[in-house]
């Protein structure tokens, strides 16, 4: 060491003059120059480095660079620890304190906190004093600093909490709680709590996740499960509520949880779980233990799965309860019988209710007037009605039903006079019809309608109208869907172009749910626009009908969840309604859409005929029918085609393009060669065909022409019509001597014909009328003069 310390400032000193004489003006190189020579005089003093011995080359500086050099742990100063100077001040504070010298305890205290603020101990005594006189705001905020200076004090936090839960201060005390919590998973107490303020602030999915943390802990908590279990189906969540009493139940069982669970099943319709869990319920307890809950939803179930004789057994005991006390089972009991037509023994649970001041209701007298009108006492319903409108005179139901009593009596001016005595209640503002009839709810246009339909039975068509009539076209209380807007000068499709209606395209059902539809019924509303066309049809007032159809139609069109079938029937409604006014374009457009849905029906296809008649629109009747040959034809449906093939044909038969006619009548004929009327018609065509000026091979087209008609004849069994059809074809071309036997066997058939205007069916005096022109034509007057007297004469 001493030669070290002598020698090495010389050497130091000698080598910064020579650096001082040979300096190089590159810094770079100087800073090389210096550490080399460093190095040097340390390897001469020392000997050999480290890095010589074990091979590090100079290559490789990295290495030794990387090494990292392990630190010594500091240690962490306590700051929360009090000087012994501090420490006796809290001494005496705390004595104070236990002194109740509350004052002079908080001077020192604070003085405490001035000198060191990070001491848990002042703070925690600061808010038991605040706490002993009552200034629990104060005491809170202490407590909190204290328990934030110490967080892994759970006992402080749940302190805290029930503190602040007592001031009502909810929110800081779900947050100490949660601070306990996170220390103490386990803490269950803790966890209740919270839950419960949970529920308090109605955080509901909280709450539920409270509950499964407390299930988890402890899977046999009946409390835990049934407050879930309450939650799960106040939110509709029953699977989920079932789920937690069944595991509950498999834990422990526990009757409350399995009258809650059975009732469940009940809701769910799942009788059979529901009496298996009541016979495990009986293993527990003696059956004459088990309780009156279960007993009551043990014969629901029976009631419900066609167990009658077991289900009057339990509602038997039932009946021996208090109806103070077991009000609700007596009704739970009473509905289930009616729901399996057992009206009598409701009967007996709603007479024994009605002894009783708390439900001797008119809701009650209600269902015992329903019963009494099942059961047919009708004289007792009507006694029970008339009581129930005593006390409460606008009761809808109570009208209704009394009115529909007195109709099922035949006493239509009772059924009548029921209805007057229902009053409107205030309107609803902005709710006025177009009409200027004011309809507050359903119950008001419920009654006006069954009071329309009493009207239309009697015939009094306009005293239907002016009752119903507002409540149609009133837009208040149905949502009729908006079209597609139109330029100007441009007439309403009044069914769009698409052979197929996408039902629910564009609307959501819940923009429905409330109008009149949905209260009334489909089947109803239907009833009463069809009823209200009719009458307006009726009376002259055809024009009135058009724009209520189109709407019904637009109704059932576009709204999702109606029927399809009374879609049609309102189109075809709407054909009639415009046949009937004379808006023949708005018939032919709802004839041709129920047309294209149901190729196959004859029926619609004649009236479709007839409309087309009256517009005149053959041009486009003959383009429609082609574009839906062509279509049937992509489906694969060959029986849709032949109604189609035969309109073409007819088309082409009044046009006198026979050719045609009888190409398309061959086409249907080729599907249905055994169609009567396909045959008559082929033979008609024939015969028009024949009866041109040139056609060179007359006789053979007149042998095929009549081919047909005896086919025809045959097929038709050779009754009344095809005789006379065959009689007049054989006229049509001079052949008197076939047409003659013909005509009269015709005027041999007068059987079940009853017309008081008349003494001879239309036919027969076609008949006698064209036998009677042959025999005028043949020159025998006096002949054609006896037919004519004896069978066209009125």
């Amino acid at each position: 060491m001493a030669f070290r310390t002598v020698t090495l400032p010389v050497v130091q000193r000698a080598t910064e003059a020579e650096q001082e004489e040979n300096q190089d003006p590159n810094p770079e190189v100087q800073q090389s120059t210096r550490e080399k020579l460093v190095d040097d005089r340390r390897r001469n003093l020392y000997g050999p480095g480290a890095d010589e011995i074990f091979g590090t080359s100079e290559k490789e500086p990295e290495l030794a660079s990387n090494r990292k050099i392990r630190k010594q742990p500091r240690k962490r100063r306590k700051r929360n620890q009090l000087t012994p100077h501090l420490a006796r001040m809290m001494g005496e504070a705390n004595m104070l304190y236990s002194c109740s010298e509350y004052q002079k305890a908080v001077d020192i205290l604070l003085e405490i906190v001035k000198q060191n603020p990070n001491v848990p101990d002042p703070y925690h005594t600061l808010g038991l004093i605040h706490e002993e006189i009552k200034q629990i705001d104060k005491a809170i905020e202490f407590f909190m600093i204290a328990a934030h200076l110490t967080p892994k004090n759970a006992q402080l936090w749940t302190r805290i909490a029930e503190i602040s839960r007592s001031v009502g201060d909810k929110r800081r005390a779900i947050y100490c709680y949660t601070k306990a919590i996170r220390l103490d998973p386990l803490d269950v107490d803790a966890l209740w709590d919270r839950t419960l303020l949970y529920q308090e602030l109605e955080q509901t999915s909280k709450a539920i996740e409270g509950y499964l943390d407390i299930l988890s802990i402890k899977p046999g908590d009946i409390q835990a499960a049934n407050e879930l279990t309450k939650i799960y189906n106040k939110t509709g969540q029953h699977l989920l509520a079932v789920d937690v009493l069944e595991r509950a139940l498999e834990k422990e069982f526990d009757l409350n949880l399995a009258n809650m669970c059975s009732e469940l099943y009940l809701e769910k319709g799942d009788y059979q779980k529901c009496l298996e869990l009541i016979d495990r319920a009986r293993s527990f307890v003696e059956i004459a233990h088990l309780p009156i809950e279960l007993t009551t939803n043990c014969g629901i179930c029976q009631a419900y799965l066609g167990q009658l004789d077991m289900a009057k057994a339990n509602f038997s005991k039932v009946l021996e309860q208090s109806v103070e006390t077991y009000g609700d089972l007596y009704y739970n009991a009473a509905e289930t019988c009616v729901a399996v037509s057992e009206y009598a023994l409701a009967l007996d649970f709603y007479d024994k209710l009605a002894m009783n001041k708390t439900y001797d209701t008119p809701a009650l007298w209600l269902k015992q007037a329903q019963c009494h009108r099942l059961l047919g006492n009708k004289e007792e319903s009507i006694r029970l009605y008339r009581r129930v409108l005593g006390i409460v005179p606008n009761n809808v139901e109570a009208c209704l039903y009394l009115s529909e009593i007195f109709t099922e009596m035949g006493k239509m001016s009772d059924a009548v006079s029921a209805l007057k005595g229902y009053s409107h209640t205030e309107p609803r503002s902005g709710m006025e019809g177009t009409s200027g009839t004011n309809f507050t709810s359903d119950k008001d246009y419920r009654v006006s309608v069954h009071q329309g339909f009493l009207h239309y039975s009697l015939g009094e068509y306009e005293e239907f109208l002016a009752v119903c009539l507002p409540v149609v076209k009133d837009r208040t209380i149905i949502s009729i869907p908006r079209t597609k807007r139109r330029k100007p000068n441009e007439e309403p499709d009044l069914v769009p172009p698409n052979p197929v209606p996408k039902r629910g395209r564009y609307y959501n059902e819940a923009e429905f749910e409330n109008d009149i539809v949905h209260t009334l019924g489909q089947e109803k509303y239907f009833r009463l626009i069809s009823s209200t066309c009719k009458a307006l049809i009726w009376l002259g007032r055809g024009q009135e009908a058009n724009p209520i159809i189109k709407d019904c139609i637009l109704y059932f069109k576009y709204v999702p969840g109606l029927s399809a079938d009374l879609f049609h029937k309102a189109l075809y409604l709407g054909a009639k309604v415009g046949f009937a006014s004379g808006n023949f374009k708005a018939s032919c457009q709802y004839i041709s859409f129920l047309c294209t849905a149901r190729p196959q029906c004859m029926p619609l296809w004649n009236f479709f005929y007839k409309v087309q008649t009256k517009a005149g629109r053959f041009t486009n009747t003959a383009r429609f029918l082609t574009r839906l040959v062509e279509k049937q034809k992509q489906v694969q449906e060959p029986q849709s085609i032949v109604p189609i093939q035969i309109m073409i044909g007819n088309h082409a038969l009044l046009t006198d393009t026979y050719k045609l006619a009888i190409a398309h009548y061959f086409q249907a004929y080729r599907i249905e060669p055994y169609n009567p009327f396909l045959n008559m018609m082929i033979g008609i065509a024939f015969l028009s065909k024949v009866m041109g000026r040139i056609l060179p091979d007359r006789h053979h087209q007149v042998m095929l022409a009549f081919a047909f008609f005896f086919r025809y004849y045959n097929l038709q069994n050779r009754n009344k019509e095809s005789t006379y059809n065959l009689a007049r074809a054989f006229h049509q071309l001079g052949m008197f001597n076939f047409a003659i036997p013909l005509y009269e066997k015709v005027l041999g058939w007068q059987e079940n014909f009853t017309d008081p205007d008349c003494d001879h069916p239309p036919l027969v005096r076609e008949a006698a009328y064209n036998l009677a022109l042959i025999y005028k034509h043949s020159g025998s007057e006096d002949l054609a003069r006896n037919i004519l007297r004896e069978y066209v004469t009125i």
